[in-house]
């Protein structure tokens, strides 16, 4: 009851908000070139609407269409353009061309039936006796016509208030979406009920929009497939969940009901309608027809003059009448009153090949008066004082200087334009033998009975005489008016325009004096019941040899065919008929209504709205919205670190624009004298509209002609002419669709955002450098920067939130312009700068609708539930040396629910595939695919570096996997399949990949890895089955030295003051040759690397002894074994240094007093030494006490080149032939068989000092204060590994523990429940509604009671709360599908009644019991007001 009352009280506002705006003052006629006795006043330019009368409203309401074109449009509730209930005056389309103003008096419906129909009904329904009027019946709206308002046949639905729009008024000068008092709505004014407009959430029912979704041409193409001979282009058939989601028609659109049936009009008819009561007033009785509606406008400039208006006319009458009544002979149509400027006596151009109707100026050939053939079959010719209407003299602006109307007919009962691609050999939708493949004619009936033929002759009050005219049957409209002698000439040539003109029709006569009649060539049989049909068109008749007539006449001719004036009176009816509607079946028109200042952008515009049609509504949109896939807040508490990150797929950087690609393709094919120009003088035009069109990076290439000659054009149009003297190729890269991203913020659900950082959201709206609004009525919070790659980025962090509050994220993106700086040549051929555009730029609308996928709305959790926990994430412990080699850093991204752990593993390989196997080319997802991945092994002898698979792990995927970064991408079709090769580690990329396996299924490989950011790919956050885990991958420290460090017997690690001071050198002395090199070296020393007669004294009156003591200690040095100078040593260094030369005697056999060990490998490594690279001296000493000694042959010393030579099992390779040369893998046992190969792995590089490098093992005068190696003390040498073969990680997800899955709850749990703010003093940051105190609790239990006390122990107030009561983060954004839970509750801070509770000090008892066992926390509080 209070929802009825609620709309009740909104219904009575709007009506007394419209009373209350009734205009008193009377309309000004405005002077134009033509008036007529019975022409009504029209509108002056500046006159502002009147008010409507409160009578018979229904549940009518109006929009303003927004339009940004020269023309401005309104429709309304109750037809097209119904001005009765809102304006005596204000033309619909107005635009204005040389002062004088031009448009629509009224865009309205019609309808009629036959009396056959109704014989029938009476058996149905016996109250249809009851009709007045005989049985004909004709729905009209005849709305400035008469003073009755019964004649008004349509109104808007009964219960639309509520149902399809809110109620609320128009405003005036507010600036809000509510107020349409602009010129591009059409100047309405405040007080009347708004339809549902898709710019304006406060039109709405609900939180969404429920407009219509138009269908995307691939839903229209996979229909067709499905049903080639049966399909049709009956969209009502297309179920929602078919249609584009996130898509409207045009830049604004609103919806509707219309019908015949409304409680006003069935009052009129009394007993007609079982169970009424009275006479009826009205002929006719109401059909029973809904017209649901959607009407919609573009801003891009080609269109902007135009309203489209699609209406679904379905059979209702079961509601009316209580059984369906099922109509054999039904007509549809429009009645449309147009007002070229400067005349109301328009001419009428029916064009049926283009489906559109054109009204304009008389005399456009401007032939004075239509060279004097004023009707060659009259006697003297036209008499101007009792026959037709004059036309324009010479003397008249007419023709381009006047205004044009036009209506463009896509769709209808009888036919379709798109009915014309099934015999295009070009189009998707060939079928040259479909049923449907001629129904291209879509109006089959035109009358231009106009206003003084309509109020003079009855035709608001007849049903008989109106069904007569619209229907185009002489009959009927005489035997309600009067008989044809008794006609005036000028009443009967406004009523018929025929032909044969001062004739009358008698029914011995036929179609003499009658309506025009044309049957079409090509035997046209629109309801297919094998009989030819007929058209009803006034500028159409068959054939009429003694006047040489056949056809229709020419667009923008001045004579209708017989020589007479093509004048009308600013009225016409158009449609279709007789069809057949069943009750509960639907048909439909699809119109687009025109108004142009001249007759060249007349042709352009409907030229522009077919192809939009065709092109299935393919325009200017908004660039494509930010998927915000996950909103994942950390912390909860502003002195922590608390923070929110909202994650996106790719489809903002993936994003194209059909309407521009498009526009590239019509601009490049086009030979246009202009667009050829254009081409040839601005060479990169084409790929500057496709450079914005498509994902950033892809690569543009144009042809274009040097000169406009037709045969350079024909030269540079295919690759087979191409010629390089008179071709271009242009080459570009695309920037990307998006210009720019922006963040808004709002803390109050996006009733107001804020740019404020802090604590408090402060609303800050938005105004332009002028003080005007600006293109968002508030301030961006934030804007998102490309990275150095051209890419948006997928993660958005927002550090400054707080706990406890909810906010809402908007992200819009605004496209770049298309409009560029060109150059044109003007009338004297010479260059003239100039503007080339094709549309502005484009936005996303600041909607805080959560079902709109770039709106994420976030509670932050304060606190987790008392007796919770969290999700976590645990890994099996690896090897140390291998998960030393990086980092891995994860969190969640959602809680997982549930109580079952969820595992998966992480594979690091080196190298992948990825195959998928697609049912045809068109499809968008995988059927199946493959997941490879491989361990690679070094192939051939010493030092080869081919690589082949040693292992390989493969999964199949039912559906898709995700694939991010560098792959080399290959298609290969198989009829009517294909398959999409994905192959990472190529030799131009080599990468390591990451593979996310969850429950065993592969969800993602990329070869991106990061350490600071997510290396999960965008798109796989999209997918509700990913578990949500995040991954940042740090590489950096593989193959870095991770350390050394010394060790002795006894003494895992000695302290850097007591070890040898020789040591690792690393950097370029140490030149690394192999991967495998870097490991875990150990160097154990058999004794003091000097020998025993270490440590050594400078004794500066006997240098030669000195010398003789290092080298006698060395030769006695006690050695571990001497270095390699095998044959494979030599070759092994050979090929390492690329030095062929390098034989067994260039490597010298010197005594080493240390082993070297691969710890990794666990095996032994033998050292080399060239000869040409031993040192020859070792300086000893410092300053000015050194000496430089010759080193002994034989012997080891620091400083001494090492090369490490190791031996490693690779893959044995078999040559099948030599010339060319080719080898494969030898297998054993259907494995690789292997085989040892040496090589250098270290070379050269040191054991060394800083400086020198053959160390000062000198004491006293000249010493540095050197350690020497003692027996089995070693150094280890540490590097990170590089990443290499397949290391995997295991993980586990533990769900959180929440709600009903906590199984206990402790005193120790309670003792964390807070009352925040402590104090309160006089609000909270917790507060987004206006007028409501929150104060909160946190880490309560899932479920209890709190009792709240003042210091004397008065009850305050008694809270009752479950898990649901508590804050939740439920639906953050559209793709969120679970909740998490928090332990917060907010309490308004109300008595138990309903009172502010006071400031003082109060108390709360806090008590739950859980798993049997109830636990109590009491707490305390402070209020300062």
């Amino acid at each position: 009851m209070d929802r009825y009352r609620g709309i009740f009280f909104r219904r009575l506002m709007a009506a007394l908000g419209a009373a209350l705006v009734l205009s008193t003052g009377a309309l000004q006629a405005q002077v134009v070139a033509e008036t007529h006795p019975d022409d009504e006043p029209v509108p002056s330019l500046n006159t502002k609407p009147k008010g409507f009368t409160l009578f018979g409203i229904g549940d009518f309401a109006i929009t303003g269409m927004r339009q940004g074109g020269n023309s401005y449009w309104k429709t309304t509730a109750s037809g097209p353009s119904d001005d009765d209930l809102t304006f005596s005056a204000g033309l619909n389309g107005r635009v204005t061309s040389r002062g004088s103003i031009g448009g629509w008096f009224e865009l309205q419906l019609w309808m009629a039936a036959s009396k056959g129909d109704w014989s029938r009904f009476r058996e149905l329904v016996p109250s249809l006796e009851n009709v007045k009027g005989g049985g004909w019946n004709a729905r009209m709206q005849y709305s400035r016509w008469t003073s009755s308002r019964t004649r008004l046949a349509f109104t808007g639905r009964d219960g639309s208030v509520g149902s399809l729009f809110s109620g609320v008024t128009t405003e005036s000068g507010t600036g809000t979406c509510r107020d349409n008092s602009a010129r591009a709505n059409a100047f309405i004014s405040a007080g009347y009920p708004l339809l549902a407009g898709s710019d304006c959430p406060d039109t709405w029912v609900g939180s969404t929009f429920d407009g219509e979704r138009p269908v995307p041409d691939s839903v229209w193409l996979n229909t067709f497939k499905a049903n080639p001979s049966g399909f049709t282009w009956d969209d009502w058939k297309i179920a929602p969940s078919r249609r584009a989601q996130d898509k409207l028609y045009g830049a604004f659109q609103t919806f509707g009901s219309t019908v015949d049936y409304g409680r006003e009009k069935r009052a009129v008819v009394g007993s007609v309608i079982p169970g009424q009561s009275g006479t009826p007033t009205v002929e006719g009785y109401p059909l029973g027809m809904e017209w649901r509606f959607e009407a919609w406008s573009y801003a891009v400039p080609t269109v902007a003059d135009a309203m489209f208006y699609k209406a679904n006319i379905i059979n209702r009458s079961a509601d009316v009448y209580g059984v369906g009544l099922d109509y054999d002979s039904l007509f549809l149509g429009f009645m449309n009153r147009s007002f070229p400027a400067g005349t109301q006596a328009p001419t009428l151009y029916p064009d049926l090949q283009r489906s559109v109707i054109i009204a304009s100026l008389a005399n456009q050939n401007g032939t004075n008066c239509y060279g004097a053939n004023h009707g060659a079959n009259v006697t003297g010719g036209y008499r101007p004082l009792n026959g037709p209407r004059p036309c324009l003299s010479n003397t008249v602006s007419r023709g381009s200087s006047g205004t044009y109307q036009a209506m463009v007919m896509f769709k209808s009962p009888i036919g379709d334009l798109r009915n014309k691609k099934f015999t295009d050999p070009a189009s998707p939708f060939y079928n040259p033998t479909h049923p449907q493949r001629g129904d291209t004619l879509l109006f089959n009936v035109i009358s231009a009975c106009g206003f003084s033929c309509v109020t003079s002759n009855g035709m608001g009050v007849s049903a008989r005489g109106t069904y007569g005219l619209v229907t185009g049957n002489e009959a009927d409209v005489f035997a309600a008016t009067r008989p044809p002698s008794e006609w005036t000439d000028l009443a009967y040539f406004d009523m018929f325009h025929n032909y044969d003109f001062p004739a009358r029709w008698s029914p011995s006569t036929g179609r003499t004096g009658g309506f025009a009649r044309y049957m079409p060539p090509g035997n046209w049989d629109y309801n297919h019941d094998g009989k030819l049909d007929t058209l009803k068109v006034m500028t159409c008749t068959d054939p009429v040899a003694a006047l040489s007539l056949n056809g229709c006449v020419a667009t923008y001719a001045d004579t209708l065919l017989g020589g007479f004036p093509n004048v009308t009176h600013n009225n016409y009816n158009a449609g279709v008929g007789p069809i057949r509607l069943k009750a509960g079946d639907t048909t439909s028109f699809w119109v687009a209504y025109l108004s142009t200042t001249d007759s060249t952008a007349l042709e352009a515009l409907i030229g522009n709205v077919t192809q939009l049609y065709q092109n299935f509504w393919l325009s200017p949109e908004p660039p494509c919205p930010v998927n915000i896939v996950s909103a994942v807040p950390t912390g909860g508490n502003r002195q922590f670190d608390t923070f929110l990150r909202l994650y996106f797929d790719q489809q903002h950087n993936e994003c194209q624009d059909k309407f521009l690609i498009e526009q590239a393709k019509v601009l490049k094919a086009s030979r246009l004298s202009a667009d050829v120009r254009l081409k040839v003088y601005n060479p990169h035009i084409v790929n500057n509209v496709r450079k914005i069109a498509l994902p950033v990076g892809t690569i543009l290439r144009d042809t274009v002609a040097v000169d406009t000659l037709p045969a350079t054009l024909n030269a540079c149009s295919s690759a087979a002419t191409y010629s390089a003297a008179l071709c271009r190729i242009m080459v570009d890269t695309a920037v990307g669709v998006i210009d720019s991203m922006l963040v808004f913020k709002s803390c109050d659900g996006g009733g107001t955002y804020t740019n404020s950082t802090g604590v408090a959201c402060y609303p800050t709206i938005s105004r332009d450098a002028g003080g005007g609004p600006s293109r968002y009525p508030w301030m961006r919070y934030s804007t998102l920067v490309r990275g150095s790659n051209g890419l948006w980025p997928s993660v958005y962090t927002d550090g400054s939130i707080t706990g406890g509050v909810t906010y809402t994220y908007v992200i819009t993106g605004q496209s770049f312009p298309a409009s560029w700086d060109v150059v044109t040549l003007d009338a004297s051929g010479r260059f003239v700068p100039s503007r080339y555009t094709i549309r502005p730029a484009t936005l996303n609308g600041l909607s805080s609708n959560t079902a709109n996928r770039n709106v994420s709305s976030v509670y932050i959790p304060t606190s987790r539930q008392a007796g919770g926990e969290e999700s976590s994430i645990t890994f099996k412990p690896v090897a140390n040396d291998t998960i030393a080699s990086y980092l891995i850093t994860t969190r969640l991204g959602k809680a997982v629910r549930g109580k079952d752990p969820l595992t998966g593993r992480m594979v690091l390989s080196d190298s992948a595939e990825v195959e998928a196997f697609y049912q045809n080319a068109t499809a968008a997802t995988p059927t199946t695919t493959k997941v490879r991945l491989f361990q690679l092994g070094d192939s051939g002898t010493v030092g080869a570096t081919r690589r082949f698979p040693v292992r390989k792990e493969e999964y199949t995927v039912t559906g898709g996997v995700e694939i991010a970064g560098h792959p080399t991408v290959t298609t290969v079709t198989s009829g009517a399949a294909k398959t999409v090769f994905s192959r990472f580690r190529t030799p131009a990329t080599r990468r390591l990949q990451f593979t996310f396996l969850q429950a065993g299924v592969p969800m993602y490989v990329t070869d991106t890895v990061s350490a600071s950011d997510d290396i999960t790919p965008p798109n796989t956050l999209a997918n509700p089955n990913y578990v949500g885990l995040f991954f940042s991958l740090d590489t950096t420290r593989q193959r870095a030295l991770r350390g050394t460090f010394w060790s002795a017997e006894g003494l895992p690690v000695q302290l850097s003051g007591t070890a040898p001071t020789i040591g690792w050198v690393p950097g370029a002395a140490a030149t690394i040759r192999d991967t495998v090199a870097y490991s875990r070296y150990q160097v154990t020393f058999s004794g003091k690397e000097f020998g025993p007669g270490y440590p050594f004294k400078f004794d500066r009156a006997n240098l030669s002894g000195l010398a003789s003591a290092y080298a006698a200690s060395l030769s006695a040095r006690t050695n571990a074994g001497t270095t390699d100078i095998s044959t494979a040593a030599a070759a092994a260094i050979a090929l390492a240094l690329n030095r062929p030369a390098i034989k067994t005697d260039s490597l010298a056999s010197i005594g080493v007093p240390f082993t070297v060990k691969n710890a990794y490998l666990n095996k032994s490594v033998s050292v080399a030494v060239l000869k040409s690279e031993r040192p020859t001296t070792a300086l000893l000493g410092t300053n000015a006490d050194t000496l430089r000694v010759p080193v002994p042959a034989g012997q080891w010393i620091p400083g001494d080149k090492l090369y490490f030579i190791e031996t490693f099992k690779t893959v044995r390779l078999d040559t099948v032939t030599a010339s060319p040369l080719v080898r494969r893998i030898r297998l054993v046992n259907g494995l690789p068989d292997s085989v040892d190969v040496q090589r250098v792995t270290w070379g050269p590089t040191q054991l060394a000092c800083a400086t020198p490098a053959t160390c000062n093992p000198i004491e006293g005068i000249g010493g540095t204060g050197y350690t020497a190696t003692n027996a089995n003390q070693r150094l280890d040498v540490l590097y990170y590994r590089p990443i290499r073969g397949m290391p995997a990680f295991d993980y586990t997800i533990t769900p959180e523990v929440a709600g009903e899955n906590i199984a206990a709850v402790t005193e120790g749990d309670l003792s964390l429940v807070k009352a925040v703010p402590n104090p309160y003093i006089m609000f909270s940051h917790y507060e987004q509604t206006p007028g409501v105190k929150r104060l909160m609790f946190t880490h309560l239990p899932p479920t209890g009671t709190m009792r709240i006390y003042t210091a004397s122990g008065q009850l305050v107030q008694q809270i009752k709360w479950t898990a649901s009561d508590l804050q939740r983060n439920c639906r953050a954004t559209v793709n969120t599908t679970n909740c998490t839970d928090a332990g917060d509750l907010t309490w308004n801070m109300r008595t138990r009644e309903d009172l502010e509770v006071g400031p003082g000090f109060y108390v709360f008892l806090v008590s739950t019991e859980v798993g049997g066992k109830k636990v109590e926390k009491l707490g305390k509080f402070v209020i300062i007001r």
